[in-house]
Protein backbone atom coordinates (compact mmCIF):
# COMPACT_ATOMS: atom_id res chain seq x y z
CA UNK A 1 0.00 0.00 0.00
CA UNK A 2 1.25 3.50 -0.80
CA UNK A 3 0.40 6.36 1.59
CA UNK A 4 1.06 9.92 0.44
CA UNK A 5 1.42 12.63 3.09
CA UNK A 6 1.20 16.08 1.49
CA UNK A 7 3.61 17.80 3.92
CA UNK A 8 5.98 16.60 6.64
CA UNK A 9 4.33 15.67 9.93
CA UNK A 10 5.65 14.57 13.31
CA UNK A 11 7.90 11.52 13.19
CA UNK A 12 5.58 9.79 15.67
CA UNK A 13 2.75 9.97 13.11
CA UNK A 14 4.94 8.63 10.32
CA UNK A 15 6.09 5.79 12.59
CA UNK A 16 2.46 4.69 12.93
CA UNK A 17 2.03 4.70 9.16
CA UNK A 18 5.27 2.94 8.14
CA UNK A 19 4.19 -0.61 9.07
CA UNK A 20 1.12 -0.14 6.87
CA UNK A 21 2.91 0.61 3.63
CA UNK A 22 5.28 2.77 1.64
CA UNK A 23 5.20 6.39 2.85
CA UNK A 24 5.84 9.31 0.50
CA UNK A 25 6.03 12.74 2.12
CA UNK A 26 5.61 15.96 0.14
CA UNK A 27 7.88 18.99 0.34
CA UNK A 28 8.46 20.85 3.59
CA UNK A 29 9.27 24.23 2.14
CA UNK A 30 6.64 26.77 1.12
CA UNK A 31 4.84 27.47 -1.03
CA UNK A 32 2.13 24.97 -0.22
CA UNK A 33 1.44 22.35 -2.88
CA UNK A 34 -0.93 23.56 -5.58
CA UNK A 35 -3.93 21.43 -6.58
CA UNK A 36 -1.91 20.23 -9.58
CA UNK A 37 1.03 19.25 -7.39
CA UNK A 38 -1.29 17.38 -5.03
CA UNK A 39 -2.76 15.57 -8.06
CA UNK A 40 0.79 14.66 -9.13
CA UNK A 41 1.58 13.29 -5.67
CA UNK A 42 -1.54 11.13 -5.51
CA UNK A 43 -0.89 9.24 -8.78
CA UNK A 44 -0.64 5.62 -7.61
CA UNK A 45 -1.43 6.24 -3.93
CA UNK A 46 -3.88 4.09 -2.01
CA UNK A 47 -4.26 6.58 0.83
CA UNK A 48 -3.84 10.34 0.92
CA UNK A 49 -3.07 12.05 4.22
CA UNK A 50 -3.65 15.71 3.37
CA UNK A 51 -2.69 18.52 5.66
CA UNK A 52 -5.34 21.24 6.02
CA UNK A 53 -3.69 23.71 3.64
CA UNK A 54 -3.19 21.10 0.91
CA UNK A 55 -5.97 21.49 -1.69
CA UNK A 56 -7.52 18.21 -2.76
CA UNK A 57 -9.89 19.14 -5.58
CA UNK A 58 -11.82 16.93 -8.01
CA UNK A 59 -8.88 16.83 -10.44
CA UNK A 60 -6.54 15.63 -7.69
CA UNK A 61 -9.02 12.99 -6.60
CA UNK A 62 -9.46 11.93 -10.22
CA UNK A 63 -5.70 11.55 -10.59
CA UNK A 64 -5.63 8.99 -7.79
CA UNK A 65 -6.66 5.91 -9.77
CA UNK A 66 -6.03 3.57 -6.80
CA UNK A 67 -7.13 6.03 -4.11
CA UNK A 68 -9.15 4.25 -1.38
CA UNK A 69 -9.14 6.82 1.43
CA UNK A 70 -8.46 10.49 2.10
CA UNK A 71 -7.59 11.54 5.64
CA UNK A 72 -6.87 15.03 6.84
CA UNK A 73 -4.97 16.15 9.87
CA UNK A 74 -7.45 18.94 10.49
CA UNK A 75 -10.67 19.36 12.37
CA UNK A 76 -12.30 20.44 9.13
CA UNK A 77 -12.20 19.28 5.56
CA UNK A 78 -12.88 22.39 3.48
CA UNK A 79 -9.66 21.74 1.55
CA UNK A 80 -11.11 18.49 0.18
CA UNK A 81 -13.74 18.17 -2.55
CA UNK A 82 -15.90 15.78 -0.55
CA UNK A 83 -18.50 15.48 -3.32
CA UNK A 84 -15.84 14.31 -5.78
CA UNK A 85 -14.57 11.77 -3.24
CA UNK A 86 -18.11 10.57 -2.58
CA UNK A 87 -18.75 10.06 -6.30
CA UNK A 88 -15.73 7.74 -6.36
CA UNK A 89 -16.77 5.99 -3.14
CA UNK A 90 -13.66 7.25 -1.33
CA UNK A 91 -14.19 7.89 2.39
CA UNK A 92 -12.89 11.18 3.79
CA UNK A 93 -11.84 11.27 7.43
CA UNK A 94 -10.98 14.19 9.67
CA UNK A 95 -10.36 14.85 13.37
CA UNK A 96 -13.29 16.80 14.83
CA UNK A 97 -12.68 18.33 18.24
CA UNK A 98 -8.96 17.56 18.31
CA UNK A 99 -8.04 21.26 18.54
CA UNK A 100 -10.74 22.44 20.97
CA UNK A 101 -8.39 22.82 23.93
CA UNK A 102 -5.52 24.09 21.77
CA UNK A 103 -7.76 26.77 20.28
CA UNK A 104 -8.92 27.79 23.74
CA UNK A 105 -5.28 28.03 24.88
CA UNK A 106 -4.44 30.19 21.86
CA UNK A 107 -7.44 32.44 22.46
CA UNK A 108 -6.41 32.91 26.08
CA UNK A 109 -2.80 33.62 25.06
CA UNK A 110 -4.03 36.29 22.63
CA UNK A 111 -6.30 37.75 25.31
CA UNK A 112 -3.37 38.04 27.74
CA UNK A 113 -1.01 39.38 25.09
CA UNK A 114 -3.49 42.07 24.06
CA UNK A 115 -4.42 43.01 27.63
CA UNK A 116 -0.79 43.22 28.77
CA UNK A 117 0.47 44.84 25.51
CA UNK A 118 3.04 42.08 24.98
CA UNK A 119 3.40 42.56 21.21
CA UNK A 120 3.84 46.31 21.50
CA UNK A 121 6.39 45.93 24.32
CA UNK A 122 8.33 43.28 22.38
CA UNK A 123 8.55 45.49 19.28
CA UNK A 124 9.65 48.43 21.48
CA UNK A 125 12.41 46.32 23.04
CA UNK A 126 13.65 44.88 19.72
CA UNK A 127 13.74 48.37 18.20
CA UNK A 128 16.29 49.29 20.87
CA UNK A 129 14.02 51.87 22.51
CA UNK A 130 14.07 50.43 26.03
CA UNK A 131 16.17 52.63 28.34
CA UNK A 132 14.93 51.37 31.70
CA UNK A 133 11.75 50.64 33.59
CA UNK A 134 9.15 53.29 34.38
CA UNK A 135 6.01 52.73 36.48
CA UNK A 136 3.64 53.54 33.60
CA UNK A 137 5.43 51.74 30.75
CA UNK A 138 3.16 49.30 28.91
CA UNK A 139 0.76 48.96 31.82
CA UNK A 140 -2.00 47.33 29.84
CA UNK A 141 -4.98 45.94 31.71
CA UNK A 142 -5.22 43.35 34.43
CA UNK A 143 -7.02 40.17 33.47
CA UNK A 144 -7.35 38.75 36.98
CA UNK A 145 -10.71 39.55 38.55
CA UNK A 146 -12.02 40.59 35.13
CA UNK A 147 -15.28 39.32 33.72
CA UNK A 148 -14.77 37.40 30.53
CA UNK A 149 -17.59 36.88 28.03
CA UNK A 150 -17.33 33.83 25.83
CA UNK A 151 -18.95 34.00 22.41
CA UNK A 152 -19.41 30.45 21.18
CA UNK A 153 -18.09 27.36 22.87
CA UNK A 154 -16.49 24.29 21.41
CA UNK A 155 -18.42 21.04 21.58
CA UNK A 156 -16.05 19.76 24.23
CA UNK A 157 -16.80 22.78 26.43
CA UNK A 158 -20.35 21.51 26.71
CA UNK A 159 -19.01 18.16 27.86
CA UNK A 160 -16.81 19.86 30.45
CA UNK A 161 -19.78 21.80 31.77
CA UNK A 162 -22.09 18.79 31.81
CA UNK A 163 -24.42 20.19 29.13
CA UNK A 164 -26.47 17.35 27.57
CA UNK A 165 -25.47 16.70 23.93
CA UNK A 166 -29.03 17.36 22.71
CA UNK A 167 -28.83 20.87 24.20
CA UNK A 168 -25.53 21.85 22.57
Amino acid sequence: MKIVVTRPVAEEALALLRPRGEIVVGPAEPPLPSPGEVAGMIGDADVLYALPASPVNADAIGAGKKLRMIATMGTGYDNIDVAAAKRRGIPVTFAPGILDETTADGAFALLLAAARRIGEAERFLRAGKFRGWTPTMFLGHDVHHATLGIVGMAASAGRWLGVPEASR
